[in-house]
């Protein structure tokens, strides 16, 4: 069943609520429990029209591009990235060993075997 039809599936309860089974006419709520019936369904029925409406909206926003980085070293645990430009330290290991996939800074991810040993000073 889709949203859409549980939608309609929703109003035709909601609808009955009106229904007055003693004259088979159609009006207000048969009763006080009906009519909480009717309000109830009448919630449930907005909620799931936005829901719909929501997932509308998610499914055409644009994504941002994924930017793709490497990791850039100056020595042996000081790390940057070369989108963002933030430092980081690892305490053992390089940042693929501590399993930094992505940038925790601007969500860069980091081509693999990406790690460039930069030197200072000349040579």
């Amino acid at each position: 069943m889709t949203r859409e039809e549980a939608i309609d599936e929703l109003k035709y309860s909601r609808d009955m609520c009106y229904f007055d089974p003693s004259t088979g006419k159609t009006g207000k709520p048969y009763s006080e429990e009906c009519e909480r019936m009717a309000q109830a369904l009448d919630i449930a029925i907005e909620a799931l029209k936005n829901e719909i409406e929501n997932v509308k909206i998610t499914n055409t926003s644009i994504q941002p591009e994924q930017k793709i980085g490497r990791w850039l070293t100056f020595d042996e645990d000081t790390w940057e990235c070369s989108e963002c430009k933030n430092l980081f330290t690892t305490l053992e290991g390089t940042p693929k060993d501590n399993l930094f996939n992505f940038c925790p800074c601007c969500g860069s991810k980091m081509r693999q075997g990406s790690i460039e040993i930069l030197r200072s000073g000349a040579e």
